[in-house]
């Protein structure tokens, strides 16, 4: 009887320890680990390359927007190893995985389709512009009297502290007829007004008092004149056409800075509109569709905020930039042509009648706007085009000498002026890897002749600015660290190596003053020897590319947001010719 309890007592044992081997397992616990580790290291990876940006730059030579392009390759590649986590190791549901991976693989997407970027100019982002909140156009601003007298605005009176077109007078960067004080913790600039500017790049001219500019309003492209002291907008005149890129690496809006010559304004839109205006109303004196005088076929888009712009069938995709440039009795501007040619480099048109004087040069251009000096003896165009420098005779548009800077106008164009240096020597600088190059030219007799005295990768790789040159060295920004080089031998003297990005500088008797990307406006002394920071402030708001425009102790700045006119603190000025 014992045994039998005992045989009955073993058996119900095993029965339970079966019945428990069969129920179901509780599932693991999914810590993703290594997924942490992984996504951890890569997070570390990239911090450390955007710390380090400036001394990459300065020992290997590496773009900033490399590293800015990696570290975006990089966030995407965490997203896929969380999203293929999330699909295959988070659950043992296959269906809820995909569901779970699918839904972080479109987070991503949502936040496109939520934010638009607005890039920086090394390939950054700059900030996010909410899609749901704007309005879909830009409102243009109020004209107080659409019906100004002409004499209203006098563009007659010229004066040493006029500033009438694009880097000042001379297209140098360069401004002698004021001295800044230099001691901006006794006084800092004041901000006279701000407000906000239609979209675009240009940047302003002064003559007299009264500020010219461009600026995209809506579907318009407009020329548009304001008062310095107040910022009244004093008369528009609107082009109803739209430039922008396919990728929206350059934004919406014209390029190029009026010129202010003889009480008229020469304004050239970033779809390939030229036209003549009366400074002092605004009206229309004669206008040129550069893209159809050239054969050149254009195509509509639409934008995501319900926008028709043109995108031209040519080799120029960021839009045309170039200023014109008035001399004597011409006015001149780069031109171009189809994607597979004919080119024709440079254009003249009588600056009376725009009737077109003529055509030269067989090479596709780029970004940079033309300028005038006497350089070996000649007077002379100078032009930076695709693949080009260039030298025109100014009358008759001959080539006088040309010279290879390679390249393309569609990635890593040539945006920088020709710097003259001497009186037989012009200075070239770009980035995209390919540094600054000083030229000799010498008139033989037959022609000019131009040999290179020194080329560097390194040193005066501007992008989207123009370097200054001061008692035989040469400021810039290039790649967006400030550096001072010497003109003699292409060598370093000093770099800063702090993120100025893409801004502008301009060189205001012996200093230096310095907009970087993102508005912050500081004064250097202009020396060889590492300088200090004499002031620093902050001006505007948005992606300032624009160029800057100093009009007596006026600084008018602007950026895709904003325009500001900065009362900067002097201690003397040119009076007023009359």
């Amino acid at each position: 009887m014992r045994h039998q309890f005992c045989r009955v007592e073993a058996r119900s044992f095993l029965i339970g320890a079966s019945s428990v081997s069969q129920q179901p397992k509780s599932p693991k616990s999914r810590f993703p680990r290594k997924t942490i580790v992984v996504t951890l290291f890569l997070a570390i990876a990239v911090g450390v390359a955007q710390f380090m940006m400036g001394t990459l730059h300065d020992t290997m030579r590496i773009d900033p927007s490399v590293v800015n392009l990696l570290s975006m390759l990089v966030s995407f590649l965490i997203v896929v190893l969380w999203a293929i986590w999330f699909a295959f190791f988070a659950t043992r549901s296959r269906i809820l995985g995909l569901v779970l991976g699918a839904a972080c693989l479109s987070l991503p997407l949502v936040f496109h389709y939520l934010t638009s970027p607005v890039w920086d100019g090394d390939m950054g982002i700059a900030r996010f512009d909410f899609r749901l909140f704007r309005s879909g156009s830009t409102p243009p601003p109020s004209v107080a009297d659409p019906k100004l007298p002409p004499t209203t605005i006098d563009l007659s009176n010229l004066s040493p502290l006029d500033f009438p077109e694009f880097l000042g007078p001379n297209r140098t960067s360069t401004v002698q007829s004021i001295k800044l004080d230099p001691d901006w913790a006794k006084q800092e600039p004041q901000i006279v007004w701000k407000q906000p500017v239609g979209k675009g790049w240009s940047g302003v001219s002064v003559v007299n008092g009264f500020a010219f500019t461009m600026e995209q309003l809506g579907a318009d492209e407009c020329v548009t004149c304001y008062s310095i002291e107040d910022g009244k907008l004093l008369w528009r005149y609107s082009n109803p056409q739209r430039h922008e890129d396919m990728p929206g690496m350059g934004k919406a809006g014209p390029r190029a800075t009026p010129t202010i010559y003889n009480a008229k304004v020469y304004a050239q839109g970033a779809a390939g509109m030229l036209s003549c205006l009366d400074g002092a109303t605004g009206e229309l004196l004669w206008k040129h569709d550069l893209c159809e005088l050239l054969k050149i076929e254009r195509s509509e888009r639409t934008d995501s905020e319900g926008f028709t712009y043109l995108e031209e069938k040519s080799p120029l995709a960021w839009g045309r930039s170039a200023s014109p440039l008035v001399v004597g009795q011409l006015v001149y501007v780069p031109g171009g042509g189809p994607t597979d040619g004919p080119f024709s480099t440079l254009l003249a048109f009588d600056k009376d009648s725009g009737e077109l004087a003529w055509k030269s040069g067989d090479q596709m251009i780029s970004y940079g706007s033309p300028s005038f000096a006497t350089v070996a003896g000649k007077p002379q165009v100078l032009l930076v085009a695709e693949k080009t420098a260039m030298g025109f005779d100014p009358t008759s548009g001959k080539v006088l000498w040309s010279f290879s800077r390679p390249g393309t106008s569609n990635a890593s164009a040539n945006c920088s002026q020709v710097t003259v240096a001497s009186d037989n020597h012009v200075l070239l600088t770009k980035g995209y890897g390919l540094g600054g190059e000083l030229l000799a030219l010498e008139d033989n007799g037959s022609g000019i002749e131009v040999d290179s005295l020194w080329k560097s990768s390194r040193v005066l790789t501007t992008k989207f600015s123009n370097p200054v040159i001061l008692d035989g060295y040469v400021y810039a920004l290039a790649d967006g660290f400030l550096e001072c080089v010497n003109l003699k031998d292409g060598k370093m003297a000093w770099n800063l190596r702090e993120r100025f990005g893409h801004g502008q500088l301009l060189l205001v008797g012996d200093l230096l003053l310095v907009q970087s990307e993102s508005g912050r406006l500081r004064l250097y002394p202009a020396k060889p020897g590492k300088p200090t920071v004499l002031g620093d402030f902050q001006t505007i708001n948005g992606v300032c590319w624009n160029t800057l425009c100093l009009s007596g102790d006026r600084l008018i700045v602007r950026s895709d947001l904003e325009m500001a006119c900065v009362r900067l603190p002097v201690l003397s000025q040119k009076e007023n010719s009359k």
